[in-house]
């Protein structure tokens, strides 16, 4: 596996790493073909069991003008490269194209299962998406698995059917110990 493609939890995807700065991300990934400033991170979930979520949720709110997301997309490829940056660093990095996978060839192309043989005692969260017609959304089941102890997560949102998603539509890692992000909301465009 090419360096250039390559997951590793915890550290990096490909040429980018946890801590690396915007300017060292540009300096190998080129331009970003959309960037979206403002923006308030998301907890997966807020619970009695693990208070440092809310405490975390805080700390993302008083600086969500520090919060940027770069994206990345290839032409005629479906998916993309992620980075989400807090003060200017690097705390998460996404995938949702083929090509880039872990050592042992674990990838989006795989399942939750793959994962679950070599990853273990993940935090397990779903979500429901309600349709909303005005916008042309249909309901989707949302799932998320993070092994938090790796720094790696994994995404999957599908339509409703008879069971959860069983196929991985991203790849996540983000700093090991720590909850991934499970989405985002643009909290203002300006300022």
């Amino acid at each position: 596996m090419a360096p250039a493609f390559l997951i590793v939890p915890g550290e990096r995807i490909g040429k980018v790493a946890i801590g690396d700065n915007q300017e060292a991300v540009h300096k190998r990934m080129g331009k970003p073909n959309k960037v979206l400033v403002n923006v308030k991170a998301q907890l997966a979930l807020h619970d009695e069991d693990y208070p440092e979520l809310d405490q975390w949720q805080k700390s993302l709110e008083q600086s969500s003008r520090n919060v940027t997301i770069e994206i990345w997309k290839r032409p005629k490829a479906a998916g993309s490269f992620k980075v989400v940056y807090e003060r200017g660093v690097a705390r998460q990095i996404s995938v949702s194209l083929n090509g880039y996978s872990t050592s042992d060839g674990l990838s989006v192309a795989s399942t939750f299962a793959d994962f679950e043989k070599k990853y273990k005692n993940p935090r397990d969260f779903a979500y429901v998406l309600v349709p909303d017609e005005q916008l042309g959304l249909s309901a989707t089941l949302e799932t998320m698995k993070d092994y938090v102890s790796d720094g790696l997560a994994l995404f999957s949102g599908v339509y409703f059917g008879p069971s959860a998603p069983e196929d991985v539509d991203t790849v996540i890692v983000h700093q090991a110990g720590l909850l991934a992000l499970n989405g985002y909301s643009i909290s203002s465009s300006g300022d």
